[in-house]
């Protein structure tokens, strides 16, 4: 039996049997990796004398210590490499030029930054690594899903060129700016909280954005994003925020957290009127912890619009 993701699994990966890839297990563990390749069946040598040929494999190592995985495949038949949970130290640097799919999150690895010929990669899952910098991709401008949350990246601010970006999830990083990524017009769903975020005054050309996580981070304003007519969902707690003056434009908007920031008595009068004029129903909103979150601070307008809300079906938490 497989053992849980918690409970020490390890995987590694290495291409046409060059053993580059150092698979590192803390003691007797499972070891199940799988790639999907455009023909044939791949067979793993899993550096302890054992093997097996299958796409994908299951190894028990009976030993801690330190092997080297390697398999036979080409490296163009590669379209997906699965080598998650921990383990792996690094990857072999042979140009996977076809790859599509990499799922390497929750091992050791320190650094991507040989992968520059990945230009068809369109899904990277690399986060629970110790990734400081991923600055050398200019060139995979077909990525559509970044997960690189849970680093030590400081910086992603060479990656303008990624425009069919969709998703990108950063969460507690050390990241201090995104403010260069105006291009990425396509972007649907960030998650950039809990870094060190002090400005996102540049994304209003993010018209396609609908999931904003921007929590835990010294921001200040999100008032230059009233071309944000698609978001519904915002988290924008524990910031440093003093008004939210821009969202009678935010329509369609339906959850929103901004507990814990600077917020008046003025700014959440006109955020329960705004919400109540968009007309949403069974919506979240969540401004306790401001300074202005009292209902005895409440405008007679402000007071009348909460109840509608309530009665839309909102839950509010003061």
């Amino acid at each position: 039996m497989k053992r849980n993701l918690l409970q020490g699994r390890t995987r590694s990966f290495i291409t046409n049997g060059v053993p580059k890839w150092l698979l590192r297990t803390n003691g007797p563990a499972a070891f199940d990796p799988s790639c999907v390749i455009t023909s044939g069946t791949a067979t793993w040598i899993f550096g302890d004398g054992a093997s097996q040929t299958a796409n994908s494999a299951t190894h028990s190592y009976s030993v801690a210590g330190n092997y080297p995985v390697s398999w036979d495949v080409l490296p163009d038949l590669v379209k997906q490499l699965d080598v998650r949970v921990d383990g792996v130290t690094k990857i072999n640097t042979k140009p996977w030029t076809n790859l599509t799919t990499l799922y390497c999150y929750s091992n050791s690895l320190t650094t991507l930054d040989t992968f520059a010929a990945w230009t068809n990669l369109t899904y990277l899952y690399c986060y629970s690594n110790s990734l400081t910098t991923l600055d050398t991709f200019a060139e995979w401008t077909s990525l559509t899903t970044l997960s690189c949350g849970s680093n030590s990246l400081t910086t992603l601010d060479t990656f303008a060129a990624w425009t069919n970006l969709t998703y990108l999830s950063c969460y507690s990083n050390s990241l201090t700016t995104l403010d260069t990524f105006a291009a990425w017009t396509n972007l649907t769903t960030l998650y950039c909280y809990s870094n060190s975020l002090t400005t996102l005054n540049t994304f209003a050309a993010w018209t396609n954005l609908t999931y904003l996580y921007c929590g835990s981070n010294s921001l200040t304003t999100l008032d230059t994003f009233a071309e944000w007519t698609n978001l519904t969902y915002l988290y924008c707690g524990s910031n440093s925020l003093t008004t939210l003056d821009t969202f009678a434009e935010w329509t369609s908007l339906t959850t929103l957290y901004c507990y814990s920031n600077n917020l008046t008595a003025t700014v959440i009068d006109d955020i329960l009127v705004n919400l109540d004029t968009a007309g949403a129903s069974n919506g979240l909103l969540d401004y306790s912890s401001n300074p202005g979150a009292s209902d005895s601070l409440r405008s007679g307008a402000a007071t009348t619009a909460k109840a509608n809300l309530i009665v839309k079906g909102w839950v509010i938490t003061i």
